[in-house]
């Protein structure tokens, strides 16, 4: 799995930023204020594999495109979700409740489209 926040801003910052009042966030806040205009894409890849030799897999790739907000928002989630914003809803991941979260998120639609595959193909 690989999305834009983790591999941009893997080491969170040190110092003033990391104990602001917001501690799980302010630091990711301050880095990602350079990049602000730009447009963050969360990619989940499930690849289920019927033996360790197997040679055609199960491949179900996950999307979701969100913008980053000027402050944290939301109680519910984890990581970046109170600063990962989501246009179709005007909110925060974080404010979101379970099932939407589920629904639109890059691990939701890639974990739907496996399971629609398994059972499809009768694997399951």
């Amino acid at each position: 799995m690989c999305n834009f926040f983790k591999r941009t801003f893997h080491h969170p910052p040190r110092g003033r930023a990391a104990t602001g009042p917001d501690r799980g966030q302010a630091g990711p806040l301050v880095c990602m204020a350079k990049v602000r205009h730009s447009h963050p894409l969360l990619f989940c890849v499930l690849v289920f594999m019927r033996h360790e030799n197997d040679p055609c897999p199960f491949i179900a790739q996950g999307r979701w495109d969100g913008g980053i907000l000027e402050r944290s928002e939301g109680e519910f989630g984890f990581g970046y979700d109170p600063v990962f914003g989501v246009a179709s809803h005007h909110c925060s991941a974080a404010q979101l409740s379970l099932e939407v979260k589920n629904s639109l998120s890059h691990r939701g639609k890639a974990l739907a489209l496996l399971k629609h595959a398994l059972f499809e193909t009768s694997v399951v």
